[in-house]
């Protein structure tokens, strides 16, 4: 994913001007190039929250079982004896540093395969059941439609009287 210089996906970044808000009502006919570019930030942004939770999630859930492995590790390394006693203990930290790596909570950029491969094409899929025809296109719009309208009210108090 694509990040400018503070850490914001480029999918999140608007274009530089304020974003234009559409009027949309049942009645209007409109196609995916009609959507509001911040729409598409704001499922952008809650499905960014959704997967940056569950790689929380699956990192938890790693280090619940890396903890016991490594403790086992140590407990090898000290009774087989020999030269190395840390040789299995570096090999579950070695894991970990590659699983890190392959979860990539932060979106951070590196070489290699990375959940990130497995939640892109998700991402699409579910923007494109947020456009026209798509199965959650209703459930979406009216959100957008709610957000619009609390966002133009918070600009303009004074419209409410």
């Amino acid at each position: 994913m694509a990040r400018d210089d503070t850490g914001t996906p480029s999918s999140l970044r608007g274009n530089g001007c304020e974003p234009r808000l559409a009027a949309m009502s049942d009645d209007d006919e409109h196609d995916a190039d009609d959507v509001p570019e911040h729409h598409d930030a704001r499922i952008r942004l809650v499905w960014e929250l959704l997967v940056f939770h569950a790689k929380l999630a699956v990192e938890a859930v790693r280090d619940l079982i890396l903890s016991p492995i490594s403790i086992i590790a140590v407990i090898a390394g000290l009774v087989s004896g020999g030269d190395r006693p840390d040789v299995y203990f570096r090999r579950v930290q070695r894991f970990g540093r590659r699983s890190d790596l392959w979860i990539n909570v932060f979106g951070t950029r590196h070489r290699g395969p990375s959940a990130d491969q497995i939640v892109k094409p998700l991402e699409e899929s579910l923007l494109a059941h947020t456009r026209r025809g798509g199965r959650l296109e209703r459930g979406a719009e009216q959100v957008n439609q709610l957000l619009d309208a609390m966002n133009r009210k918070r600009r303009n108090p004074d419209d409410s009287r």
